[in-house]
């Protein structure tokens, strides 16, 4: 069990359509960047990706390598020639307990050992306000104040006067 995912929970997946064009850049690997929305946390997302290659090379891949252990990807091997499409199957199991707001799946694609494909997957998480946890050993109620914790003395004691939040800053 991964410390952020908690306990599995299994929801009705949710299905998601997003189609991109790669190899428009001239580097050796050829990369994209999907927005697959905004989700709840824990949801279990299965995505058809449709990859459009722009490029002027035919991209081959024999294994998928993921990012994490939330990310499964088929197919696992095949080639995208220019000018064609190939479509993905990816599921994605949402973080449970999420440390930030927006989270990123990455998959690449080799070709023998070479890479010659990335592919991010970035989706934010509905329902979830920003926080952070201060451990026991960093909170002292007793000691000096100092400035720059006293908001979050104020916070933990029940007093959010005067604490001004802004998402856009963390986003």
């Amino acid at each position: 069990m991964n410390e952020n995912r908690g306990p599995s929970v299994r929801k009705d997946p949710i299905t998601v359509v997003n189609k991109t064009d790669i190899g428009l850049d001239s580097g050796t690997l050829a990369r994209c960047e999907i927005d697959l929305g905004e989700h709840p946390p824990a949801a279990l997302l299965h995505c058809i990706v449709t990859i459009r290659n722009v490029g002027d090379r035919m991209l081959r891949f024999s294994r998928v390598e993921s990012g994490c252990a939330c990310l499964s990807v088929a197919p696992a091997k095949g080639e995208i020639s220019s000018g064609e499409s190939l479509t993905f199957r990816v599921q994605i199991e949402a973080v449970q307990r999420p440390t930030r707001v927006v989270q990123t799946a990455t998959f690449t694609c080799h070709d023998d050992a070479i890479p010659s494909m990335s592919v991010k997957l970035r989706y934010g998480l509905t329902g979830v306000v920003g926080y952070f946890a201060i451990g026991r050993a960093s909170y002292k109620p007793d000691a000096p104040r100092r400035r720059s914790n006293s908001a979050t003395r104020r916070l933990l004691h029940g007093d959010a006067s005067g604490l001004e939040v802004s998402l856009s800053d963390h986003l």
